[in-house]
């Protein structure tokens, strides 16, 4: 590939093919919350190759060397997981948000196709278990200081998938209060004693 066009740079050849128009605390665990929230609908068949096609594709145009596989469904879930050998870093982006901006994309697409929406969950060498655990254990250290300490912490920003993940830690806790905060790229979470 000799030619580089950035991350975004296929979006207009891409709409073109597509025909698209312009201390130990008392916590929940994440996977339990996350398994009982689990809602069963039907999903097309046609929409898992679909997605492989597509994310294939988008692969192609934005220069990445992949192999796609879809590795689960659960209720209205659909989790890939995208094998590059090479260019991972650049595959995921800063905190993951090109594999983010791919998620948004492949919505729309298959929204736009089949009329039906759901989650499309990416992952890339692991990388989204991997900030889940390092999350996680940030987030507790955190709380731990806030019960030591008794003042708020506010976290880093985070987008909502990991603010939930962070409010749900904290279900039912009776020590932690979670709050979110703030507007955009910069909504965080602030973890406060209780009174």
């Amino acid at each position: 590939m000799s030619e580089r066009r950035g991350f975004f740079g296929f979006l207009k050849g891409l709409c073109k093919s597509a025909q698209v128009e312009s201390k130990s605390l008392d916590t929940k665990p994440v996977r339990e919350a996350e398994e009982s929230a689990v809602l069963t609908i039907d999903i097309d068949p046609a929409i898992e190759p679909y997605c492989m096609e597509k994310l294939q594709e988008i692969m192609e145009l934005c220069g990445y060397d992949v192999q796609v596989k879809l590795y689960r469904q659960s209720g209205d879930k659909i989790f890939i997981d995208l094998a590059a050998t090479e260019d991972l870093g650049r595959l995921i982006g800063r905190d993951g948000f090109h594999l983010e901006a791919i998620q948004t994309l492949m919505r729309a697409f298959v929204f736009k196709q089949f009329n039906q929406s759901f989650k499309i969950i990416l992952d890339a060498g692991g990388y989204r278990r991997r900030r889940r655990n390092s999350l996680r254990s940030k987030v507790m250290e955190a709380a731990k200081k806030v019960v030591d300490s008794g003042e708020s912490i506010t976290l880093d920003p985070m987008n909502s998938a990991e603010r939930r993940m962070v409010h749900v830690l904290f279900e039912g806790n009776k020590e932690i209060d979670s709050l979110s905060s703030g507007d955009g790229a910069k909504r965080h979470v602030i973890l406060a004693k209780k009174s």
